[in-house]
């Protein structure tokens, strides 16, 4: 996605309207882009201990693309909710700031901007995978309907971190 067509995405101001954008982006990726991004993921974590190589390489991608795949089978919601615009536009700079830093390519970009967007703005989910564990054994959670992050409090703090827009609630909330 261009950075003209991100800017254009802060300006939705309904999850129906965001929806058909998603649709129309995740429509758009094909097998060799997915490849590309299996790629990237798997080389993005070689530096860590090897116990979370998978975890965030093989675990997390398949969350992501099961993510795409249910953006493209997406019903268009008859009831329109407003997006919070400041949010969006936050979230928006967040992703931009995350690929500058990792310099990654505009099609990867477009790929976590779609997947995010939409966890976060129409699926109501977390960004990361339930039951995906962190450091310390710790792991996504689920608790009548609410979820729970460990790393959500400490990632919250960072500027280039997601979870700060993330549906996760830290786990010290949980009860």
């Amino acid at each position: 996605m261009s950075e003209e067509n991100s800017r254009g995405l802060n300006g939705v101001s309904n999850n129906e309207t965001l929806l058909r954008e998603l649709k129309l982006q995740a429509s758009r990726f094909s097998i060799c882009d997915i490849m590309k991004i299996r790629t990237y993921m798997v080389n993005n974590v070689q530096n860590l201990p090897e116990k979370y190589r998978k975890i965030y390489s093989v675990d997390l991608f398949e969350y992501l693309y099961r993510t795409l795949q249910e953006i493209k089978c997406a019903e268009i919601m008859d009831t329109k909710v407003t997006i919070d615009q400041n949010k969006l536009r936050e979230t928006n700079a967040c992703i931009d700031k995350l690929a500058m830093a990792e310099h990654t390519e505009k099609m990867i970009t477009c790929f976590f901007r779609t997947v995010t967007l939409y966890l976060i703005f129409i699926g109501n989910k977390p960004i990361h995978p339930l039951g995906m564990q962190f450091p310390g054994k710790l792991e996504i959670l689920s608790r009548n309907g609410d979820y729970f992050c460990p790393a959500k409090e400490k990632q919250s703090e960072i500027e280039i971190s997601l979870c700060k827009f993330c549906i996760c609630k830290d786990c010290n909330e949980f009860k």
